[in-house]
């Protein structure tokens, strides 16, 4: 268990914007290193606080309140994960400070989807046909004479939050309201409308180091059915041809030289048409969330979290050598399918000595009694587990196990 340390004046201090359970191997590490760690956030109950070296209730969305607090406690390095919402105050504070960062131009770029469609046109790149609306009566006329399949989101947000697919021959979707629900999830009140490409999902995480591909692995993600598309599942090694995978990697490759990002982690989401064409549909620099840099991690034995901390405190990013032998491992997300009370789930303990084997790690996100969402957007997630097996069919069977097992009961709302 990770344990509080006293502070002492000559430990390098590292600035952690957010404190769920995505940011704790942050704090695990760091401690391990003999760095001091500072959780912030405005969300004092989250889990990281409990084990940060110090706390500090502070939106992260604050740029300057973020700026003055950093300044005053001389932090060496400022890190976030798996959400698009501290990243704009990561590179603001960061260039301000001197401290190891990408650009706001590159972040900006990236995080806004409308801002990421128009780049990738500009440089020629393969994006969905799209539509970006202000307004509500806009969107809504619009979608009423589209045929076919749309992806409509707002243009600010990450995690599947407001996204919904539009199937033009199913006249039982709501169009208002579906219109309405984006828009309230965009704090710029920007919804985009994009063609729905059929193809392989995939996730692209990794880290580059000196413009050098340190880690790329390319996962294989599983997704609710529609409309909400929100991920569920992801394992490894890719089922792509290694001819796609290639193609794929040389244009993140390309999309990072153009936007000047030397050294960075990355988290893309990628569509393959069925055709082999390469759709860029996502892209964030910062570490993915969804457990997929713990996938990486217990797959092939690299830890971008250690890299992307190396970098922010400014020292050498070295890497682990790969594993010799890669077994077929997987991320699964805990879900539910009705909103309501969590009035039970059996232990890890039980769980991970029944499946020792194979269960590589186990996060539960809620206890007793707590509130349960039913699962249509990545917030939603009661917590995941890594698994490891010899094959991916034996990691599809355990994983079904593992969902009996865990004998969720929910006192429905």
């Amino acid at each position: 268990m990770l344990k509080k340390i006293i502070k002492t004046r000559s430990l390098e201090k590292l600035l952690i914007l957010g404190a769920t359970v995505n940011q704790l191997p942050f704090v695990g590490i760091a401690k391990k290193r003999g760095y001091y760690t500072i959780t912030l956030d405005n969300v004092p109950e989250n889990v990281c606080h409990k084990f940060s070296d110090k706390s500090v209730n502070i939106s992260t969305v604050d740029k300057d309140l973020v700026l003055n607090f950093a300044k005053r406690e001389k932090v060496n390095g400022i890190v976030t994960c798996a959400s698009d919402l501290a990243l704009p105050t990561v590179a603001y504070v960061c260039n301000n400070l001197n401290l190891p960062s990408v650009s706001n131009e590159s972040v900006s770029t990236t995080i806004n989807k409308n801002l990421f469609r128009n780049f990738l046109v500009k440089n020629k790149l393969m994006t969905p046909k799209h539509f970006v609306f202000s307004n509500n009566k806009e969107a809504f006329e619009t979608l009423k004479n589209l045929k076919g399949r749309w992806i409509i989101k707002p243009v600010d947000n990450s995690g599947s939050k407001g996204l919904y697919m539009i199937n033009s021959g199913n006249t039982k979707d709501n169009l208002k309201e579906i219109t309405e629900n984006a828009f309230n999830f965009s704090r710029s009140k920007k919804v985009i409308l994009e063609e729905y490409i059929v193809g392989n999902n995939c996730s692209v995480d990794g880290f580059i180091n000196n413009g050098r591909m340190d880690i790329c692995c390319i996962t294989n993600k599983s997704l609710t059915p529609l409309p909400h598309l929100t991920p569920i599942s992801h394992t490894l090694p890719s089922r792509l041809p290694t001819e796609i995978q290639n193609r794929i990697k040389n244009i993140i490759i390309k999309i990072l030289k153009i936007l000047e990002v030397k050294t960075s982690p990355f988290d893309f989401d990628i569509v393959v048409a069925k055709n082999g064409d390469v759709y860029p549909i996502e892209m964030s620099l910062r570490i993915g969330g969804n457990g997929i840099p713990r996938l990486i991690m217990f797959y092939n034995g690299q830890d971008i979290y250690d890299s992307v901390i190396s970098y922010a405190l400014n020292k050498e990013v070295s890497l682990k050598e790969e594993n010799k032998r890669k077994l077929p491992t997987g991320v699964f997300l805990m879900r539910s399918s009705q909103t309501g009370r969590l009035l039970s789930i059996v232990s890890k303990e039980l769980l991970m000595n029944k499946y020792k084997e194979n269960l590589k790690e186990l996060v539960y996100d809620l206890a007793i009694g707590d509130k349960v969402e039913k699962f249509t957007q990545g917030n939603h997630r009661m917590g995941h587990y890594i698994l490891q097996a010899e094959t991916e069919g034996l990691l599809k069977k355990i994983s079904n196990q593992i969902i009996k097992d865990l004998n969720v009961k929910i006192e429905p709302k």
